[in-house]
């Protein structure tokens, strides 16, 4: 017996369509969105609310077996402490980290100032040139301010930082990026080391300009 016609296209839809792929486990959707949660808070300045999402996002890649997104969590935070201009060893990240992925200890070495040659192609496409700049001497103000992501170019300029080569237009960039975005704790940061750039320059009425506007918005000059 022929099978009807409309079974037949039926069964053809079906089969062009595909089994849909699966639900992504409740506990990564929550990791995820906890650790978006912390970037924000820190990057606006909320410690108590950035701390526990934080250890939510710690628990839940705990609760998956996720190593690798265990590895995220902990670079994200060392992240944050090199966007926010703070010091950093990235030690948590340090101690689990015997069974990173390549492209982890790349991005760890790149935040710390340790990166290799061999660690170069490992990075995320858009801190390549920062990178290279890195390794060879090269322009790392320039390389962070062509990153057009918000977030990437923040870090990228924590990471010029620490290397003493970023400059005050870097800075200005960076800190007007996060105004916009209304980050205020990564305002400050960069207001302030701008302000500190300014006076080792001798540029003391600029200096001052911007410590009287810290000072208006928030009361205080400090990040």
């Amino acid at each position: 017996m022929k099978r009807p016609l409309a079974l037949l296209l039926l069964a053809s839809m079906l089969a062009a369509c595909g089994t849909p792929a699966p639900r992504p486990p409740e506990w990564r959707g929550v990791a995820n969105a906890a650790l978006a949660d912390y970037i924000k808070q820190r990057l606006e300045g909320h410690a108590p609310a950035a701390a526990r999402a934080y250890t939510l996002a710690q628990e839940r890649m705990r609760d998956g077996g996720d190593l690798d997104g265990l590895h995220t969590v902990l670079l994200t935070r060392c992240a944050m402490d090199v966007a926010l201009l703070l010091a950093t060893d990235c030690n948590e990240f340090v101690q689990r980290n015997a069974s990173a992925r390549a492209e982890a200890l790349a991005y760890h070495a790149l935040l710390t100032g340790t990166l290799t040659q061999q660690q170069l192609a490992m990075l995320p496409e858009r801190y390549r040139a920062l990178g290279t700049a890195w390794l060879n001497n090269g322009p790392m103000a320039q390389a962070a301010i062509a990153i057009s992501d918000p977030l990437s170019r923040l870090i990228a300029s924590g990471i010029a930082a620490r290397a003493d080569r970023a400059d005050d237009t870097l800075f200005a960039a960076v800190s007007d990026a996060a105004r916009a975005q209304g980050w205020r704790a990564a305002h400050r940061a960069h207001e302030s080391a701008r302000i500190r750039l300014l006076d080792a320059q001798g540029r003391t009425a600029a200096a001052a300009a911007l410590r009287a506007r810290l000072q208006a918005l928030y009361g205080t000059t400090a990040p």
